[in-house]
């Protein structure tokens, strides 16, 4: 009898030592998982910025009027949209704000001519959650630098006004609007240039004419674009 009982208490100490622990493991299983999509806004005829880089002839434009907008679904509020230049969301942030909106736009931003600047968005909600971007790179375009030029076609050899001038542009975004500055008289004339007469309708054209044009003076031309950048 003794054995038995020896032999149920080893039995029992055994399965004992087998008995299982358990944790439950707690978590925001409601409403939907933090996701967010990324888009430019800015529409300047199909560009995300009006104007190219300013050029040596062109110093007016500016081309930092781009917008971002990330947009997040789920998640906990509030968020924390970050902005970093590049291809990936490494270094200092560009611009960022912790907010409990559900959407975002950074502004002033710059574009590039060609293959665009590359702009990388994260978010993360109140939980530390970090949204899953499919394509979180976006690219803000620029139309090519608006550039002009101007060559004489026609002299004017007998002081009659009668000098003709071609003005040609190239980039930018048609159509295109020209004007006439003004003159100033090179020596030996010392008079006072005549008022060229140049077409100042918007035109899809790449050139325009001016007329009337004195001789032995200088003649400035201002050309603005679709979208309002400047080059004369």
């Amino acid at each position: 009898m003794r054995n038995l009982v020896f032999i149920f208490a080893i039995l029992f100490t055994a399965f004992s030592a087998q008995a299982q622990m358990g944790v439950t493991i707690t978590g925001n299983t409601t409403g939907t998982a933090l996701s967010a999509t990324v888009g430019v806004t800015s529409n300047y005829n199909s560009f995300g910025v009006s104007c190219a880089s300013a050029t040596t002839n062109s110093g007016s434009n500016t081309n930092s009027n781009g917008i971002i907008q990330v947009s997040v679904t789920g998640g906990s509020a509030n968020f924390t949209y970050k902005l970093y230049t590049g291809s990936s969301a490494t270094g200092a942030a560009l611009d960022s704000a912790t907010v409990s909106a559900t959407s975002k736009n950074f502004t002033g931003l710059l574009g590039k001519v060609g293959a665009g600047q590359a702009y990388t968005a994260t978010v993360e909600d109140a939980n530390g959650c970090v949204a899953s971007i499919a394509a979180p790179t976006k690219s803000v375009t620029a139309p090519d630098t608006l550039i002009a030029s101007v060559a004489q076609t026609t002299p004017d050899l007998c002081q009659a006004n009668n000098g003709v001038a071609t003005v040609t542009v190239a980039g930018g975004v048609a159509n295109y609007t020209f004007a006439s500055l003004g003159a100033t008289a090179v020596s030996p004339f010392t008079g006072t240039p005549a008022t060229p007469v140049i077409a100042t309708a918007t035109v899809s054209a790449l050139t325009n004419t001016a007329t009337g044009l004195s001789g032995n003076s200088n003649y400035t031309f201002k050309i603005t674009d679709a979208n309002g950048c400047v080059v004369q």
